[in-house]
């Protein structure tokens, strides 16, 4: 039996229900003080975009600075800021 947080009970063998977007994927996550959190809000809000997919473009940039020769696909981000005119 689930929990209301979508995982099982304790003692359950039950997994928990994974969303198809994250599935195979793996969390990146940071901490940061909360004027940058603030300011990251606000940038999602004023390109119109999700939190998802600056932090996606974030990584490209940087695996492209140090000459990494990888490409995030199939990544869960949706917003104006994603779509190429």
């Amino acid at each position: 039996m689930a929990t209301n947080s979508g995982r099982p009970a304790p003692g359950s063998k039950a997994r928990p229900y994974v969303p198809p977007v994250r599935q195979n994927t793996r969390l990146i996550g940071a901490h940061f003080p909360p004027d940058v959190v603030k300011e990251f809000k606000f940038m999602v809000v004023e390109l119109e975009s999700t939190g998802q997919a600056l932090v996606k473009e974030a990584v490209e940039d940087l695996f492209k600075k140090y000459g990494k020769r990888i490409t995030i696909s199939g990544a869960h981000s949706r917003g104006k800021h994603d779509q190429i005119d």
